[in-house]
């Protein structure tokens, strides 16, 4: 007697099976992809926290080397995949481009210069709601306000200021799909490599400066 689940529950009017099963884990990985799409979203620490606060961003994955972090101030389990990440200092035709929509605003020019100040870190995080959830990770854009109404957030812990404010985030899915090309090219913003670096959890950590 047979006692699989096609077995059991085959129906003799219809000639295909009713249950289906990823055939690998290569196939699983496309089918999740396909049922289950994650959301991208553009994360990028800014050159002040990234200096101050040594802000890395820390995988539980033996792909980023820690000999070199020191004392943790606060560890921030966020949940969301890497797809990317890297370390880039922006010339100032790249801020500029980054911010145009701020271009003739008061604050422009020292919005600039501050992401100009050194190297900034940049990553696409992955998950269900990415957008949304890294907003409220990150906090209110005033480091007072956040404060106030989220002072568990990363910008009401480590920003100095309205400008200064450690983090910045994509504000909806069609501009994160825009900063991802300008940070790591066009093709990135719609395809990531498969394999184990998708599936890292990311530990935001934060560290004293002690050296």
């Amino acid at each position: 007697m047979t006692f699989s689940l096609r077995a059991r529950y085959a129906i003799d009017s219809v000639p295909i099976n009713q249950l289906h099963g990823s055939s690998s884990a290569v196939d699983a990985e496309k089918e999740l992809e396909f049922f289950f799409p994650e959301e991208k979203t553009f994360a990028l620490i800014k050159p002040d926290a990234a200096k101050t606060h040594k802000g890395k961003a820390v995988f539980t994955d033996v792909n980023i080397s820690t000999k070199d972090l020191q004392r943790t101030l606060q560890v921030k389990q966020a949940g969301f995949s890497i797809s990317k990440v890297k370390e880039q200092a922006l010339t100032r035709e790249m801020a500029a481009q980054f911010y145009k929509d701020h271009e003739g605003k008061p604050f422009f020019e020292d919005l600039v210069n501050c992401m100009t100040a050194g190297p900034s870190v940049v990553m696409v995080l992955s998950k269900e709601n990415a957008v949304e959830e890294w907003r409220q990770l990150m906090g209110p854009t005033d480091p007072e306000e956040a404060k106030k109404v989220s002072p568990e957030s990363i910008r009401a812990q480590f920003a100095h200021d309205i400008l200064s404010n450690a983090v910045h985030g994509s504000s909806n899915p069609e501009h994160a799909m825009k900063s991802i090309a300008f940070a790591f090219g066009e093709l990135d913003a719609y395809w990531f490599p498969q394999g184990p670096e998708k599936h890292l959890h990311c530990l935001f950590i934060f560290f004293l400066d002690v050296f």
